[in-house]
């Protein structure tokens, strides 16, 4: 499986024939993984599998916790 990132310009789109440059794959056997569809060319978009975008996870009971421990272990603890 190949590893790697393609950055796109605001004005290109997206091809198989560029990704697909220095593999020995031909494009009808590709899938491509990405959060939008609308960068890539119409004729490659049914080769796109859709993924929800990546969203950093937020705990904010995990925040609240690490609030209390460093107010605990500093010794000093304000009611």
């Amino acid at each position: 499986m190949f590893k790697f990132m393609i950055k796109c310009e605001s004005a290109s789109k997206k091809s198989l024939a560029n990704v697909l440059v220095s593999c020995n794959c031909h494009p009808s056997m590709a899938m491509m993984i990405d959060d939008r569809l609308k960068v890539w060319e119409d004729r490659n978009q049914s080769h796109v599998h859709v993924v929800p975008a990546f969203a950093p996870y937020y705990d904010p009971l995990a925040e609240m916790h690490k609030f209390w421990y460093k107010k605990l272990s500093s010794g000093v603890l304000y009611i």
